[in-house]
Protein backbone atom coordinates (compact mmCIF):
# COMPACT_ATOMS: atom_id res chain seq x y z
CA UNK A 1 0.00 0.00 0.00
CA UNK A 2 0.73 3.59 -0.69
CA UNK A 3 0.67 6.94 1.38
CA UNK A 4 0.68 9.76 -0.72
CA UNK A 5 1.64 13.33 0.68
CA UNK A 6 0.33 16.36 -1.55
CA UNK A 7 2.38 19.34 -0.50
CA UNK A 8 0.65 23.04 0.09
CA UNK A 9 0.69 26.18 1.46
CA UNK A 10 -1.65 29.22 1.31
CA UNK A 11 -0.68 30.41 -1.72
CA UNK A 12 -1.80 27.26 -3.57
CA UNK A 13 -4.95 26.82 -3.19
CA UNK A 14 -6.19 27.55 -7.12
CA UNK A 15 -3.73 23.96 -7.73
CA UNK A 16 -5.13 22.31 -5.03
CA UNK A 17 -8.90 22.96 -6.30
CA UNK A 18 -7.75 22.53 -10.21
CA UNK A 19 -5.41 19.56 -9.99
CA UNK A 20 -7.50 17.09 -7.10
CA UNK A 21 -9.32 15.80 -9.39
CA UNK A 22 -7.03 14.04 -10.59
CA UNK A 23 -5.43 12.41 -7.24
CA UNK A 24 -7.68 9.84 -6.03
CA UNK A 25 -6.64 6.19 -6.78
CA UNK A 26 -7.69 2.89 -4.95
CA UNK A 27 -4.25 1.86 -5.42
CA UNK A 28 -3.30 4.48 -2.39
CA UNK A 29 -4.74 7.07 0.35
CA UNK A 30 -3.40 10.55 0.31
CA UNK A 31 -3.17 13.05 3.34
CA UNK A 32 -2.22 16.94 2.91
CA UNK A 33 0.98 17.96 4.40
CA UNK A 34 1.83 21.79 5.37
CA UNK A 35 3.61 24.30 7.52
CA UNK A 36 1.52 25.93 10.43
CA UNK A 37 3.51 29.38 8.92
CA UNK A 38 1.02 28.99 5.95
CA UNK A 39 -1.89 27.00 6.57
CA UNK A 40 -4.25 25.86 3.87
CA UNK A 41 -8.12 26.99 3.81
CA UNK A 42 -9.39 23.78 1.76
CA UNK A 43 -7.99 20.47 0.99
CA UNK A 44 -10.59 17.96 -0.57
CA UNK A 45 -12.96 16.27 2.61
CA UNK A 46 -11.91 12.34 0.81
CA UNK A 47 -8.13 13.09 1.99
CA UNK A 48 -7.34 11.00 4.94
CA UNK A 49 -5.46 13.53 6.61
CA UNK A 50 -3.34 16.10 7.02
CA UNK A 51 0.13 16.89 8.52
CA UNK A 52 0.97 20.26 9.92
CA UNK A 53 4.93 20.71 10.84
CA UNK A 54 5.54 23.22 12.88
CA UNK A 55 7.86 26.42 12.03
CA UNK A 56 11.01 26.11 13.09
CA UNK A 57 14.59 27.51 11.54
CA UNK A 58 15.67 26.92 8.42
CA UNK A 59 16.45 28.91 5.09
CA UNK A 60 13.25 31.01 3.92
CA UNK A 61 13.19 30.77 0.17
CA UNK A 62 10.34 33.27 -0.09
CA UNK A 63 7.11 30.89 -0.65
CA UNK A 64 6.16 29.02 1.98
CA UNK A 65 8.75 25.77 1.47
CA UNK A 66 12.35 24.98 3.02
CA UNK A 67 14.29 22.43 3.87
CA UNK A 68 12.76 21.81 7.33
CA UNK A 69 9.55 21.56 5.72
CA UNK A 70 10.23 18.63 3.35
CA UNK A 71 12.28 17.03 6.55
CA UNK A 72 9.24 17.66 8.64
CA UNK A 73 6.93 16.76 6.20
CA UNK A 74 8.32 13.42 5.50
CA UNK A 75 8.82 12.34 8.82
CA UNK A 76 5.26 13.30 9.30
CA UNK A 77 4.63 10.86 6.87
CA UNK A 78 6.22 8.29 7.96
CA UNK A 79 4.71 8.52 11.86
CA UNK A 80 1.30 8.28 9.84
CA UNK A 81 2.30 5.12 8.06
CA UNK A 82 2.99 3.18 11.13
CA UNK A 83 3.38 -0.26 9.91
CA UNK A 84 0.07 0.23 7.22
CA UNK A 85 1.51 1.50 4.46
CA UNK A 86 5.53 0.10 2.24
CA UNK A 87 5.55 2.99 0.21
CA UNK A 88 5.84 7.00 0.85
CA UNK A 89 4.96 9.26 -1.99
CA UNK A 90 5.36 12.78 -1.93
CA UNK A 91 4.54 15.60 -3.72
CA UNK A 92 3.08 18.78 -4.55
CA UNK A 93 -0.40 19.91 -4.86
CA UNK A 94 0.86 21.49 -8.65
CA UNK A 95 1.11 17.80 -9.92
CA UNK A 96 -1.61 15.32 -11.33
CA UNK A 97 -1.47 11.40 -11.94
CA UNK A 98 -2.34 10.07 -14.97
CA UNK A 99 -2.00 6.74 -17.16
CA UNK A 100 -2.31 4.26 -14.38
CA UNK A 101 -0.52 6.65 -11.51
CA UNK A 102 1.82 5.12 -9.20
CA UNK A 103 4.43 2.70 -10.23
CA UNK A 104 6.17 1.48 -7.56
CA UNK A 105 7.20 -1.70 -9.27
CA UNK A 106 9.76 0.32 -11.38
CA UNK A 107 11.55 1.83 -8.72
CA UNK A 108 14.25 1.11 -6.51
CA UNK A 109 13.02 -0.27 -2.95
CA UNK A 110 16.99 0.89 -1.50
CA UNK A 111 16.83 4.22 -3.20
CA UNK A 112 15.40 7.48 -3.08
CA UNK A 113 13.64 7.07 -6.25
CA UNK A 114 13.03 11.25 -8.02
CA UNK A 115 13.34 12.99 -10.76
CA UNK A 116 16.56 13.98 -11.00
CA UNK A 117 16.46 17.40 -12.87
CA UNK A 118 19.58 18.70 -13.11
CA UNK A 119 22.95 19.18 -11.52
CA UNK A 120 24.37 21.55 -9.47
CA UNK A 121 26.80 24.70 -9.39
CA UNK A 122 29.95 23.74 -7.39
CA UNK A 123 29.73 26.67 -5.27
CA UNK A 124 26.25 25.70 -3.71
CA UNK A 125 27.32 24.87 -0.22
CA UNK A 126 27.10 20.65 0.37
CA UNK A 127 28.04 20.10 -3.44
CA UNK A 128 25.15 16.95 -3.46
CA UNK A 129 25.31 17.19 -7.45
CA UNK A 130 22.24 16.63 -8.32
CA UNK A 131 18.67 18.81 -8.04
CA UNK A 132 15.78 16.80 -7.99
CA UNK A 133 11.98 17.60 -8.35
CA UNK A 134 8.92 15.52 -7.22
CA UNK A 135 7.82 13.42 -7.31
CA UNK A 136 9.70 11.96 -4.26
CA UNK A 137 8.96 7.48 -3.88
CA UNK A 138 10.58 5.93 -0.90
CA UNK A 139 9.90 2.80 0.87
CA UNK A 140 8.86 2.94 5.03
CA UNK A 141 12.13 1.84 5.63
CA UNK A 142 14.06 4.16 3.13
CA UNK A 143 12.37 7.38 4.19
CA UNK A 144 12.99 7.01 7.91
CA UNK A 145 16.83 6.57 7.13
CA UNK A 146 16.18 9.66 5.38
CA UNK A 147 14.82 11.80 8.19
CA UNK A 148 17.29 10.55 11.30
CA UNK A 149 20.13 11.90 8.84
CA UNK A 150 18.43 14.80 7.86
CA UNK A 151 17.77 15.72 11.40
CA UNK A 152 21.34 15.58 12.19
CA UNK A 153 22.27 18.40 9.06
CA UNK A 154 22.23 22.05 8.93
CA UNK A 155 19.46 22.55 6.41
CA UNK A 156 21.69 25.35 4.84
CA UNK A 157 23.79 22.32 2.62
CA UNK A 158 22.56 22.47 -0.99
CA UNK A 159 22.15 26.60 -0.92
CA UNK A 160 19.25 26.46 0.94
CA UNK A 161 17.21 24.55 -1.83
CA UNK A 162 15.28 21.37 -0.23
CA UNK A 163 15.49 19.88 -4.11
CA UNK A 164 19.58 19.89 -3.32
CA UNK A 165 19.37 19.63 0.35
CA UNK A 166 17.39 15.52 -0.18
CA UNK A 167 20.21 14.58 -2.64
CA UNK A 168 22.84 15.55 -0.01
CA UNK A 169 21.26 13.94 2.85
CA UNK A 170 21.01 10.55 0.65
CA UNK A 171 24.93 10.99 0.46
CA UNK A 172 25.45 11.56 4.15
CA UNK A 173 22.83 8.22 4.59
CA UNK A 174 24.18 5.90 1.99
CA UNK A 175 21.29 5.80 0.24
CA UNK A 176 21.43 5.36 -3.36
CA UNK A 177 19.62 8.23 -5.76
CA UNK A 178 17.43 6.78 -8.58
CA UNK A 179 15.62 8.35 -11.39
CA UNK A 180 11.92 8.14 -11.97
CA UNK A 181 10.85 7.23 -15.38
CA UNK A 182 7.76 7.95 -17.59
CA UNK A 183 7.13 11.16 -14.77
CA UNK A 184 7.58 15.19 -16.08
CA UNK A 185 8.48 18.14 -14.27
CA UNK A 186 8.83 21.79 -14.41
CA UNK A 187 8.81 25.05 -11.91
CA UNK A 188 6.03 26.82 -12.69
CA UNK A 189 7.90 30.05 -13.73
CA UNK A 190 8.85 28.34 -16.88
CA UNK A 191 5.38 27.11 -17.60
CA UNK A 192 4.88 30.47 -18.85
CA UNK A 193 6.96 29.03 -22.00
CA UNK A 194 5.28 27.48 -24.85
CA UNK A 195 8.14 25.24 -25.53
CA UNK A 196 7.26 23.64 -22.27
CA UNK A 197 3.92 23.62 -22.61
CA UNK A 198 4.04 21.46 -25.13
CA UNK A 199 6.94 19.59 -23.61
CA UNK A 200 3.94 18.99 -20.69
CA UNK A 201 1.40 18.23 -23.53
CA UNK A 202 3.61 15.27 -25.05
CA UNK A 203 4.38 13.81 -21.51
CA UNK A 204 0.57 13.35 -20.85
CA UNK A 205 -0.23 11.73 -24.16
CA UNK A 206 3.18 9.94 -24.10
CA UNK A 207 2.20 7.84 -21.26
CA UNK A 208 3.85 9.72 -18.13
CA UNK A 209 2.17 9.20 -14.69
CA UNK A 210 2.75 12.34 -13.08
CA UNK A 211 2.84 15.78 -14.40
CA UNK A 212 4.40 18.73 -12.29
CA UNK A 213 4.03 22.07 -12.82
CA UNK A 214 0.43 22.62 -13.39
CA UNK A 215 -0.82 25.97 -11.35
CA UNK A 216 -3.55 26.70 -12.93
CA UNK A 217 -6.67 25.67 -14.50
CA UNK A 218 -5.68 26.97 -18.25
CA UNK A 219 -2.70 25.16 -17.91
CA UNK A 220 -4.01 21.91 -17.32
CA UNK A 221 -6.76 22.38 -20.31
CA UNK A 222 -4.03 23.05 -22.78
CA UNK A 223 -1.69 20.15 -21.45
CA UNK A 224 -4.53 17.47 -21.36
CA UNK A 225 -5.41 18.59 -24.91
CA UNK A 226 -8.93 20.31 -24.21
CA UNK A 227 -7.90 23.53 -25.75
CA UNK A 228 -5.27 23.90 -28.72
CA UNK A 229 -4.96 27.53 -27.40
CA UNK A 230 -2.12 28.64 -25.09
CA UNK A 231 -2.95 30.86 -21.69
CA UNK A 232 -3.11 34.50 -22.44
CA UNK A 233 0.38 34.77 -20.97
CA UNK A 234 2.25 32.45 -22.68
CA UNK A 235 5.49 33.43 -24.27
Amino acid sequence: MILVGIQAHAGMQEAIKVNCPFWPNPQYDIIGLEGDDSPVEWWPDWIKGKVVSKIRPGRWLGYGFRPTLLVDSIAGMCDFAGDKYEWLLWTECDSIFLNGSVRPEACKPIAFNALIAGWCPPEWKGGSGAFIHPPFLLSIDVARRWVSMARSMSTEHGNGAPDVFAPIVCNHAGIPLATIDHVWSCNGLDMRLASKMREARKAANNGCWHIHGIKRQDHQDYILGRTDNFPADTL
